[in-house]
């Protein structure tokens, strides 16, 4: 962690600190999980959810700046828990040693999602930001020369963050690296995410030491995409991850289909 501090008047006073992390995967109600999570008086979520620090090479070899940190934690006031919920950590190499040196008890939560069906929402948010011009067959097909020729990675907007389809669902290697760094990770399913989220809230804070807020709202959906119904292209992804998924529910004593396809062709 950054030894640098904040000098507030005459009193000096240490950078705020990310003790709580939301990890991913990508397309995995992240956004909706996170505001829900920051409704609870003793969490702040940071300034534009996504603070993208710990992706980035200059923060892996040198920690987050102060001034950064307090640009993205400026709304704090006094919370126990501050949250970053960014889903390139649990992917992108470096980023969970670097929030390991950051904060070493920082708490961790991912949302797994069935890896075709993840895929094919990244690629209708894609194909909405305009950042994909192929159809999901041909973006799948020309997937691996895409990432091959990526000279930067890590950059913000590159070929590897944008049009990782297929790559990004190779979760068992993720998960086992992640474990190895933070053992008593907090790792969900999007269907239970989906159909009990009070359950998921509750093992959230749970995870957190918080008790869970009274509150009658329900988990709002946000960044949802609607794409094309439910595909032949899909349905072939999955037959090709099925091993890939069976291998990740295994590693984490799942039972079979705990990463089954969400419930509604239209979920995206």
């Amino acid at each position: 962690m950054s030894g640098r501090t904040a000098i507030v008047g005459s009193v000096e006073s240490s950078p705020p600190v990310i003790n709580v992390a939301l990890i991913g995967v990508q397309r995995s109600g992240s956004s909706s999980f996170a505001a829900k999570l920051a409704e609870h008086p003793e969490i702040c979520l940071a300034k534009g959810k996504e603070a993208h620090l710990f992706d980035q090479l200059e923060v892996q070899d040198h920690g987050p700046s102060a001034e950064r940190l307090e640009e993205l934690f400026a709304h704090r006031s006094g919370e126990r828990y501050l949250l970053d919920a960014t889903p390139e950590y649990i992917w992108l190499p470096g980023c969970l040693e670097a929030l390991k040196g950051h904060c070493p008890d920082v708490k961790i939560i991912a949302v797994l999602r069935e890896p075709a069906e993840r895929a094919r929402s990244q690629h209708a948010l894609q194909m909405g930001r305009e950042w994909e011009t192929l159809s999901f067959p041909r973006a799948l097909f020309a997937e691996r020369k895409r990432l091959a020729l990526d000279e930067a990675p890590m950059v913000l907007r590159s070929e590897t963050r944008i049009h990782s389809y297929r790559t990004r669902g190779y979760y068992a290697h993720q998960v086992a690296h992640l474990l190895k760094i933070f053992p008593d990770a907090l790792i969900l399913a999007f269907d239970e995410l989906l159909e009990k989220p009070d359950e998921s809230l509750a093992r959230a804070y749970e995870h957190l030491g918080l008790e869970l807020p009274a509150s009658s709202q329900e988990l709002e959906r946000l960044n949802a995409f609607r794409g094309d119904e439910f595909s032949l292209t899909e349905q072939i992804l999955r037959l090709w991850m099925s091993r890939e998924t069976r291998k990740t529910e295994k590693l984490l004593g799942w039972d079979r289909g705990a990463l089954k396809r969400a419930r509604s062709p239209r979920t995206h």
